[in-house]
């Protein structure tokens, strides 16, 4: 007997150990960085102590059923339905209902108190942040914050439902087409934040994160205009890069033309199968032309080209 209570023991430890392994991490809401993350957590914390409670409300009236079985019968079918389907767990749950309720009614972002705003924009599968505070500049996938702040994020969608969600630092809010909703948004401490759209919105949803940075508030300024000016580089290089990539590619194209015999380049512009036969694959270029393997590493790979690209002399 003692051997079972010691193994059932054990079990129960480790389960639990395993349960609250899961409650970590940077997207926990039990490890809050704000004041709004902060009441959440304390409210999760007081639904699992009622449940326990309700647990063992039900536990020892099953206890006591199993023992007393003569008393269990004494009890009409009516008795067990209003007593211990409606009044027992009426004790627990009526309390946690209400402390729900204020706690809710305080993360509520009131206009009376008109804090500072930031406009946060999503679509498939991207997010875009607009602070009216700084001249409306733009940040995408990274949210600043200054520290000790509270925040109005005002929350919007330009194709289908997403979620705005930071969960260390605030609960989670629609973003709707057409529609426009806030949630209140603190952080207290500098460092940065996981977040996600947490309502699924097409193939790329899994992807569809961003990071919350905090800065203190006389270095935010800096900060902003530090990111704006990041993201507009990395948009340069971008275009730059993809104008080099198109000019590569016409020129190859000049050249392979002009290496082509002009029966044949002349076929290869008719319809049909005959064009079919002689368009060549821009997969097949890099055989010919490996400046391109050279100059773009990154963007051209031999063998991995869209098979449906086709370039006719």
């Amino acid at each position: 007997m003692s051997r079972y209570r010691s193994a059932l023991q054990g079990s129960c430890v480790l389960a639990a150990a395993a349960a609250l392994s899961g409650c970590a991490g940077p997207l926990s809401t039990l490890t809050p960085g704000g004041p709004a993350g902060a009441s959440i957590a304390t409210m999760w914390w007081v639904m699992l102590g009622g449940a326990t409670v309700l647990f063992l409300l039900v536990m020892g009236l099953f206890w006591l059923v199993m023992r007393r079985p003569a008393w269990a019968a004494r009890v009409s079918p009516g008795r067990w339905i209003v007593w211990g389907g409606l009044v027992l767990p009426s004790v627990v749950l009526a309390p946690l209902i209400a402390y729900a309720l204020v706690t809710g009614e305080r993360l509520l972002p009131f206009a009376s108190s008109a804090p500072q705003q930031i406009e946060a924009e999503a679509r498939q599968w991207n997010w875009t942040f607009r602070y009216p505070a700084h001249g409306g500049v733009a940040t995408h996938d990274v949210l600043l914050l200054p520290v000790g702040v509270p925040v109005d994020m005002v929350v919007s969608s330009k194709d289908v439902v997403h979620s705005f969600w930071v969960p260390q630092l605030a609960g989670k809010v629609d973003a709707v087409p057409g529609r426009i909703n806030r949630l209140r948004i603190q952080a207290d401490k500098p460092g940065r934040y996981d977040a996600l759209c947490n309502e699924f919105c097409g193939t790329g949803h899994t992807a569809m994160r961003f990071t919350v940075v905090a800065y203190q508030p006389e270095d935010f300024a800096a900060a902003l205009a530090q990111e704006v000016a990041s993201h507009e580089a990395e948009k340069n290089e971008h275009t730059y890069r993809t104008g080099r990539f198109d000019r590569t590619l016409t020129a190859a194209a000049h050249h392979r033309a002009a290496a082509t015999p002009p029966v044949v380049r002349h076929l290869g512009h008719r319809a049909g199968l005959a064009a079919a036969g002689f368009g060549e694959p821009l997969g097949h270029w890099h055989a010919h032309d490996g400046d391109l393997v050279r100059l773009f590493p990154d963007r051209w790979h031999p063998g991995h080209a869209d098979p449906g690209a086709t370039c006719h002399a």
